[in-house]
């Protein structure tokens, strides 16, 4: 886990737009397999082709693809809003488009989804207006987001968004959001506009992706969503005076100021940003190890149970083994949210849930 490692060393470069010059060993499919598996390999196509000219063209091809992909995705987007706009249904982009503002070239983010946040009493009438504007109905089961699909892009438009695994805590922080819809901001990247959360409910936002991902498939594009938002928006000063209060009362604080630091050892993240030095270097590795052997929504599963557990009990020291398999169940386990009376159950579904990965992974 050397942070002088060459996919670091060509990973920094692609993020920053530093000169990489590998060394005559150096196994560039090897590297190129490693982003890919965290849906990253744009950030770092112009890298790449320098490193390997004779793949040039297909580090091209790959990247035209992504940006044919980007483009309908940012047309579907640009439809819905503007269907929801005509209704005065008050709405905004989780992640996606709201993350890849930060980047230095919004293109080169791979786009999965589009979430919309709407206010609970509208999404009925959103997923109604959605339909009528030419999307189809996939899924309106799920307790947190109706699911629909235009020109093959999922679109889930959320009723709530944080974790479910304690009650409590989601609902104050789904509160929190649903009064920043109405201080949402219009942006526009590439001649298409969205709306989006001020900055502070938008990194919570961010951050709470990664949180919802610790268990379940972590990879770098998270990471790097949040390290480019910190980057442009999360200064010592707004640290402590806007988002630390936020992630504080989420419990989010911990792993908030460890991510970052592990940015700033793994990806480059500049050293001015001194907030999170009271970050555990050692835990910054063991997650960064639990990061990587995920990769992209958990695309690698390379990980073992004991990482697992042991990156998260670091991260949330106050709970056993059990109370974490409990958190993850409840996440995990979509009858739970049709069904209250199975949480009490929720442990041994997230237990059985391992041991089928652990037999899959052999």
């Amino acid at each position: 886990m050397n942070p002088d490692h060459t996919f670091f060393t060509l990973l920094r470069a692609g993020l920053w737009g530093h000169d990489f010059s590998p060394a005559p060993d150096t196994d560039i499919s090897a590297v190129t397999k490693e982003l890919r598996a965290h849906a990253i390999a744009n950030l770092a196509a112009d890298t790449l082709a320098q490193a390997d000219p004779e793949n040039r063209l297909i580090y091209a091809q790959s990247a035209a693809k992504s940006y044919r992909h980007w483009y309908n995705l940012m047309q579907v987007q640009q439809d819905c809003i503007r269907a929801l706009d005509s209704a005065q249904i008050p709405c905004c982009v989780l992640k996606g488009a709201a993350a890849g503002i930060y980047y230095p070239q919004p293109l080169n983010r791979n786009m999965g989804d589009i979430d919309l946040l709407v206010l609970p009493k509208d999404i009925d009438r959103a997923a109604e207006l959605l339909l009528e504007s030419g999307c189809k109905l996939l899924d309106d089961r799920n307790p947190r987001h109706t699911i629909l699909t235009k020109n093959k892009i999922h679109i889930e438009v959320h009723r709530q968004f944080a974790t479910r695994n304690r009650l409590d805590r989601a609902e104050m922080l789904d509160d929190l959001l649903f009064s920043a819809l109405a201080q949402t901001s219009r942006q526009q990247i590439e001649g298409f506009e969205f709306t989006m959360l001020p900055p502070a409910e938008n990194g919570f936002v961010l951050m709470e992706h990664i949180n919802s991902h610790m268990a379940s498939g972590l990879g770098l594009r998270q990471i790097i969503d949040w390290m480019y938002y910190v980057h442009q928006e999360l200064d010592d000063n707004s640290w402590q005076n806007v988002l630390c209060p936020v992630l504080s009362a989420a419990g989010l604080k911990k792993l908030a100021v460890t991510v970052t630091r592990m940015c700033q050892i793994y990806l480059g993240l500049r050293e001015d940003i001194t907030w999170c030095q009271e970050a555990d270097d050692a835990l910054c590795h063991k997650l960064m190890a639990h990061t990587l052997s995920q990769g992209n929504f958990g695309r690698k599963q390379e990980h073992t149970i004991h990482r697992t557990v042991q990156v998260l009990n670091v991260l949330d020291s106050n709970l056993t083994f059990f109370q974490l398999l409990h958190r993850h169940g409840c996440y995990n386990w979509k009858a739970v949210g049709k069904h209250p009376w199975l949480k009490p159950f929720a442990w041994i579904y997230q237990l059985c849930r391992y041991i089928r990965k652990a037999f899959r992974n052999g």
